[in-house]
């Protein structure tokens, strides 16, 4: 579950994503379920209850369109989804890239401008941190002693590149920047510095990289200003041509709000973050107790 800062754009992201779908004059298709993983679809293991996958195969047998939505990236996405039998198109980075894991196709990238890179490198590191770099083929770039957990960085492997990173984001595309599972004292003050309309930043507990005390595994993310998840499932939806006549949006995280907003019906998940919960129209049991089929009892009548 995750805090969030939404800032006011000052340098647009260079983005491939669409006009608001409200403008797409598309045909009106079935329903369509958006969910998130961690905390939501899966439980802090990365495994889904054997009801929850029971409903993703009764989604898939009425023809109901599922996409991903999250804030993990391409490799370790895909990785927990393959691992519970499912390969699903997926908005990754919390907006920044969209993937079709089923045929390798991307949907959407929305990466930072160079100047904007360079300063956001800037001031990760005039707060002593090394951020993990998040780049536009998928992999991931650091210094040796990048900031972040031992178990994040061995999930990378050699996905990572060792490499100095003002070189990398002079000449390479960044879609975000990222510490995962490190002190509360390294995240906060970054997060409290970040200028207005920089960039869009989560900051949250993570629950996935527990240490001996709760203030040493927490997590920030940074990605274009602008651009969220609900950005990213815009940009699916015009891709595929789809005017869903119901979205369905599942989400325990304030990664999550917009998604969840703008859903016709909002599933919170129980124990999730106040904020989602409060947009909920229904708050569903937590990923190990299957609560994520109770999906099945919103879709419309008769399908």
């Amino acid at each position: 579950m995750a805090a969030s800062r939404t800032l006011t754009t000052i340098e647009p992201a260079m983005s491939s994503i669409p006009a608001s779908t409200a403008q797409l004059d598309h045909s009106t298709t079935g329903p369509l379920v958006v969910t998130d993983l961690d905390g939501s679809l899966w439980d802090g293991d990365l495994r889904c209850h054997p009801e929850t996958l029971a409903a993703v195969a009764e989604l898939e047998a009425r023809g109901v369109e599922l996409l991903v939505a999250t804030g993990r990236q391409a490799l370790s996405a895909e990785q927990g989804l393959r691992g519970n039998g499912l390969v699903l198109p997926s908005v990754l980075l919390n907006g920044a890239l969209g993937v079709d894991f089923a045929s390798g196709d991307r949907f959407h990238v929305a990466e930072f401008g160079a100047n904007r890179a360079r300063e956001l490198l800037a001031l990760f590191e005039s707060h002593g941190v090394n951020p993990v770099l998040y780049l536009g083929d998928g992999d991931t770039a650091g210094r040796p002693n990048v900031t972040t957990s031992p178990r994040h960085r061995a999930s990378m492997g050699e996905h990572f590149e060792v490499a100095d990173p003002e070189a990398v984001v002079a000449d390479r595309p960044i879609l975000s920047l990222a510490m995962i599972g490190v002190d509360r004292r390294q995240v906060e003050p970054l997060a409290d510095a970040m200028p207005d309309g920089w960039a869009e930043v989560t900051v949250y507990r993570d629950v996935l990289y527990d240490a001996a005390t709760p203030d040493q595994h927490w997590s920030i993310h940074v990605q274009p200003a602008g651009i969220s998840k609900q950005t990213g499932i815009e940009a699916y939806l015009q891709t595929r041509d789809l005017r869903p006549e119901r979205v369905i949006v599942i989400g325990d995280g304030n990664n999550d709000l917009e998604m969840l907003a703008a859903a016709d019906v909002a599933l919170g998940v129980a124990g999730g973050h106040e904020e989602a919960l409060a947009l909920a129209d229904e708050v569903i049991p937590a990923p190990a107790e299957g609560g994520w089929a109770r999906v099945l009892d919103h879709l419309p009548a008769g399908l």
